[in-house]
């Protein structure tokens, strides 16, 4: 599985991704933003995940594989570690031991594999373990958060259009639409 989850270097990082900022105020006062979220009500929550799940696949492909997220696996100490383990299924389990096995540079990962999107996904929207993806093809940047409500940010408003009908495709929307 690491294969398919290379670490790259804070450098390669700050060269490779346009969209990017250390605090999440400062994604909102410089870059266009929304919020994306689900769109229908009293749907399950496996329901409401798969819609997630299937937008960051898509927009994978849609950035031809050309996404890097930020995982700080290697900051959190053995118990919480051993805790967010054990609130995993076995193909999560295996994929976190696996990443957590390799050789990591810094905190950023390229991701190229609709498996490896479907974890970071469920880790986002079960609210395990919060990351950020990074989208560089059509460049946006999208922030892990609570209640299924992730914002996004964008330096070009037309990357919007393109994302908030890939969100509409899903049953998805892009709400509170910021544009800078």
């Amino acid at each position: 599985m690491s294969r398919i989850l290379k670490s790259i270097s804070e450098d390669e990082f700050k060269n490779k991704i346009k969209i990017r900022f250390n605090n999440i105020l400062d994604g909102f006062d410089r870059y266009s933003n929304g919020l994306l979220e689900y769109n229908r009500d009293n749907d399950s929550f496996k329901i409401k995940e798969g819609c997630f799940i299937n937008f960051f696949n898509e927009a994978l492909e849609l950035n031809k594989g050309k996404v890097i997220i930020d995982l700080y696996i290697k900051k959190i100490e053995n118990e919480s570690l051993a805790r967010l383990l054990e609130r995993l299924d076995e193909r999560d389990k295996n994929i976190l031991t696996d990443i957590n096995k390799q050789e990591i540079k810094s905190v950023y990962f390229e991701l190229h594999n609709k498996d490896l999107m479907s974890f970071i996904t469920r880790l986002n929207t079960r609210e395990l373990f919060f990351c950020t993806i990074y989208f560089m093809e059509k460049p946006m940047t999208i922030w892990g958060n609570y209640n299924l409500s992730f914002p996004m940010f964008f330096e070009e408003n037309n990357m919007l259009e393109i994302y908030r009908d890939l969100a509409k495709k899903h049953n998805l929307d892009v709400r509170g639409i910021v544009l800078k």
